[in-house]
């Protein structure tokens, strides 16, 4: 704040940061190199990663592409291209990452850098971009109202006092965990597949 001197007034959150160890560091610095010598990678898991459609295969040749970093948690973006994919990787995910000598050179289709309909970092786990409508009671839907969440949002308020946004976004595991922290104060109104996914509750 302009003016202000003292410091100590000012605290800086970080609820639910990346604590960056050797290891992260190392991981980081060869992924960069990567991108810079323009060389293909190969990326080892961590014990908890369970192999799915939302991953690479292990050991598989990929191209590196960016690393992004939102709300204190490391992300890589990289492209593969054996199913002609990108996906988004956690930090903590990965256990190594090394060099391959094959080259790569904008190996990946130009639109899968363009994020604007991405809610968060992670890629989607269902085609197309959907118009998503969640509804909101006036707590905490004021509160939701004077925050910005994703560029395409548009509220407008219900005759029943409700708040509701509207949404123009991929779906992601990033917009479920979005939506369920507000629990019993969120319904899901559209599309139909979001309503689905949000009552899905097999742990098995």
């Amino acid at each position: 704040i302009e003016g202000s001197s003292d410091m100590s007034a000012f605290k800086v959150s970080n609820f639910g940061e990346m604590k960056l160890t050797s290891s992260h560091k190392e991981i980081i610095d060869i992924f960069l190199t990567g991108i810079r010598q323009s060389l293909a990678i190969t990326i080892s898991y961590t014990s908890f990663v369970k192999l799915n459609s939302q991953i690479p295969q292990q050991s598989e040749q990929l191209t590196p592409m960016n690393i992004e970093i939102h709300r204190g948690t490391f992300s890589f973006k990289v492209y593969s291209k054996r199913s002609k994919q990108a996906y988004s990787l956690e930090l903590d995910m990965i256990k190594e990452i090394k060099l391959c000598s094959k080259l790569v050179s904008n190996e990946f289709p130009l639109d899968l850098c363009d994020i604007n309909s991405r809610f968060g970092y992670h890629m989607p786990i269902c085609e197309g971009v959907h118009k998503v409508v969640l509804r909101f009671p006036q707590t905490p839907g004021m509160h939701v109202r004077n925050r910005i969440w994703h560029e395409s949002q548009v509220f407008n308020e219900s005759k029943l006092g409700y708040i509701d946004l509207h949404l123009k976004v991929e779906i992601n595991i990033e917009l479920l965990g979005w939506i369920m922290m507000w629990m019993d104060n969120v319904q899901v109104l559209e599309p139909q597949i979001l309503v689905d996914l949000c009552s899905y509750r097999d742990w098995e």
